[in-house]
């Protein structure tokens, strides 16, 4: 019986392991340390992903995801923070650009996240999740659940300090924040 037991506790962990892994899309090439899966050849896009391995820190100190990047010859456009992305990171400042129009699942950690100001509305999935750990400046309206507002429940156990709203945000959620005891 307590073979079966442990046979048990060790496929659940095996399983549990690989589900993380192959939440995160692999990656295609790396450009400035940073990790990119294409989502589309024909319209040049490509999408930031965690690397190798979703459970190995890959990202760390201040990181500025740009607009575009060029690999062998062909320019694509960052327009996606892909599950998983950088949530298992050491990064203390986030720079989000303009372009980036989506993030899935468990797309972003840091200290610090900044969304570029822009009008056009960066889509939240389902599932998805920002941590900013510290200082979360927001300054482009954000769509969750196809309404615009910020996302539901991601800072309910949040150590969130300071939050900046933009002029492009234009509404938030009732209670977004009650339980982020440490802001002001």
């Amino acid at each position: 019986m307590r073979n079966i037991v442990k046979l048990f506790f060790t496929l659940v962990f095996v399983l549990n392991t690989n589900a993380v892994r192959s939440a995160s899309p692999t990656y295609d090439f790396i450009v400035d340390g940073i990790y990119y899966h294409i989502i589309s050849e024909e319209a040049r896009t490509v999408g930031v992903t965690a690397g190798p391995d979703a459970n190995t820190t890959y990202y760390t100190g201040d990181i500025r995801i740009p607009e575009s990047i060029t690999y062998n010859q062909k320019t694509y456009e960052v327009t996606t923070m892909l599950e998983s992305a950088m949530y298992r990171s050491g990064v203390n400042i986030l720079r989000i650009p303009k372009t980036v129009t989506k993030v899935e699942g468990l797309g972003m950690r840091a200290s610090t996240i900044v969304f570029e100001e822009t009008t056009n509305p960066i889509h939240l999935k389902n599932n998805s999740t920002l941590r900013s750990e510290k200082e979360l400046i927001i300054n482009r309206p954000i769509v969750y659940d196809d309404k615009e507002t910020t996302w539901s429940s991601s800072y309910s156990n949040s150590s969130l300090e300071k939050i900046t709203f933009g002029k492009n945000v234009k509404s938030l959620a009732d209670s977004e924040f009650s339980k982020c005891k440490k802001l002001k």
